[in-house]
């Protein structure tokens, strides 16, 4: 029979230095819907003439690069926290930013992370079991990529549905190794996914130079988001290298942060706001059925776009909006 893709174990190990998994790693097992992890190679063919005939004389590799996404439904899991503390470049702890500012009680705590420039690199291990397809023992065939760090990472909040997610990884280096590369592999757990349902709050608030929580945006009691993305880019590149097949390694660009989605139309003061540039605060927090939460502050946002269609008959008019994360000034 072929490899079946339930038969695939994710898992990642954090390193200490970028495409060199520690000596006796430990790897979190990462819960996924799918993933399309590759080393993905650049080739071209010969110029070379041929005396003996008109055919290409050579296929040469020229380049290589670790990428692809991991998807997921959110839930509360180690792996997801390590590849989010990649996302955002930093550790899990207070901001040291946050300092003297007056952050909202929920922010500032050790268990935080914030928008830094620590890099934060893994090496991600795929596992899946196949049975040749003429009967012979059952084997499991691995895939190991180095210096792996989450370049982009998206939640998407639709009502009635899970909350699903997906990170952009750019590596450096794959092999194919006989044996799985972990001493240690801690398991995901199965605390439950977290749904819009559940959803207790997302909200936009006047904004505060010192990041102190703002008051709630009256003109929003009318109406509701029925849907919203959160979209992070490192717009991380790769560095290539004379003697290298692949990237040499990886760095970080400018960190981007966008926020997309729609509500109900009840009044124009969205379209306002894009007009007059009005600067907002945004928080948002998701929650599982067992209490577990994850809740993203968002200090200084505004419309990028903003409008409001009647698409056609037995709809509702939507407000369909981009908003652009910016620096606080208490920074």
């Amino acid at each position: 029979m072929p490899t079946p893709a339930d038969s695939l174990r994710l898992a990642i190990s954090l390193e200490t230095s970028q495409g060199v998994l520690p000596g006796t790693p430990t790897f979190n097992i990462f819960r996924t819907t799918g993933e399309g992890l590759s080393f993905e190679v650049t080739s071209t063919i010969s110029d070379e003439i041929s005396s003996d005939s008109r055919g290409v004389t050579d296929s040469i590799l020229t380049g290589a690069t670790v990428t692809g996404d991991i998807n997921f439904e959110l839930a509360d899991f180690d792996a997801f926290e390590l590849a989010m503390s990649s996302a955002l470049a930093s550790t899990w702890a207070a901001d040291p930013r946050a300092t003297g500012a007056l952050y909202p009680a929920a922010i500032g705590t050790d268990a935080a992370i914030y928008d830094s420039s620590e890099m934060q690199t893994f090496t991600i291990e795929k596992r899946m079991t196949s049975t040749p397809l003429d009967g012979g023992a059952t084997s499991d065939l691995y895939q190991l990529f180095t210096g792996c760090t989450a370049d982009t990472m998206t939640l998407s909040v639709t009502p009635n549905e899970i909350i699903t997610g997906s990170f952009g990884f750019v590596g450096m280096d794959f092999t194919t190794p006989a044996t799985e590369a972990g001493t240690t592999y801690n398991d995901a757990g199965l605390d439950p996914v977290m749904t819009a349902p559940l959803v207790t709050g997302i909200e936009l608030l006047s904004h505060t130079t010192d990041g102190s929580e703002g008051t709630p945006v009256a003109w929003l009691t009318g109406s509701c988001f029925t849907g919203l993305e959160i979209s992070l880019n490192n717009n991380g590149r790769g560095l290539v290298c004379i003697g290298t097949l692949g990237n040499k390694a990886t760095a970080l660009g400018r960190f981007e942060v966008s926020l997309s989605g729609s509500l109900y139309y009840t009044g124009d003061e969205p379209l306002d706001a894009l007009i007059d540039q009005t600067e907002y605060q945004m928080r948002v927090t998701l929650n599982d059925s067992e209490g577990n939460s994850y809740f993203f502050f968002f200090p200084r946002v505004k419309f990028a776009t903003a409008t409001a269609l009647a698409s056609g008959t037995n709809t509702d008019v939507m407000v369909e909006f981009t908003m652009n994360a910016l620096v606080g000034e208490f920074r």
